[in-house]
């Protein structure tokens, strides 16, 4: 990874980076017709969304404006184009937390199933609620965003971080995992190859 030698720089913070007139139309979507999951990709329970193109499409389409938004800066900061990203939704709720972890690896460093995995980013779109601090260990960092911040970092252990227990209300958030598009077109070309033989 371009910029990547465990630098705190590369915990990138942007407040502000939602406006407050969508923070508001954010605010009054948040709960209406949303299908939730129970079943995260890490193996962590969580309450996500689901369908929440065709359940809430007003929600969709200013979080996927958003996302994309996102997806240029990361690509702006370090430098590599990405895969497409697309809107998610995360209600935290009292007593749920998440432990230190890497997106991208695990805390020793060894790939996991999310390897491909470059960076992770979380948009905050609401901080009526009590705990739930993302907080990296290793660069003494333990905050806790307002609506409408971004914060993307590389997902390698050098980034381990979590987030602590909500002690009061729900926290919502929308978190996206990039994917360099080089690692796409490699990954279709060894399957390609494997169908051949």
């Amino acid at each position: 990874m371009s910029n990547n030698n465990g630098s705190s720089k590369n915990i990138v913070i942007l407040e502000n980076f939602i406006s407050q007139n969508d923070l508001e139309i954010i605010k009054n979507n948040i709960d209406i017709n949303i299908e939730w999951t129970s079943y995260s990709q890490a193996g962590i329970p969580d309450k996500s969304s689901k369908n929440l193109e065709t359940t809430n499409k007003i929600l969709y389409s200013v979080l996927k404006k958003y996302i994309d938004k996102t997806q240029k800066e990361i690509e702006f900061f370090f430098g590599r184009p990405l895969e497409e990203g697309f809107p998610g939704l995360r209600e935290w709720n009292v007593g749920e937390f998440q432990p230190l972890h890497a997106d991208g690896e695990d805390t020793d460093g060894h790939p996991n199933e999310a390897y491909i995995v470059d960076y992770g980013s979380v948009l905050y779109l609401t901080d009526e609620y009590k705990g739930g601090e993302i907080y990296f260990p290793d660069h003494d960092i333990d905050i806790k965003p307002n609506a409408g911040t971004l914060i993307f970092f590389p997902s390698n252990n050098f980034y381990n971080h979590g987030v602590k227990e909500i002690t009061y209300g729900k926290r919502y958030t929308s978190a996206q995992f990039w994917i360099p598009t080089k690692y796409k077109i490699l990954k279709e070309q060894i399957e390609k190859n494997r169908s051949n033989y």
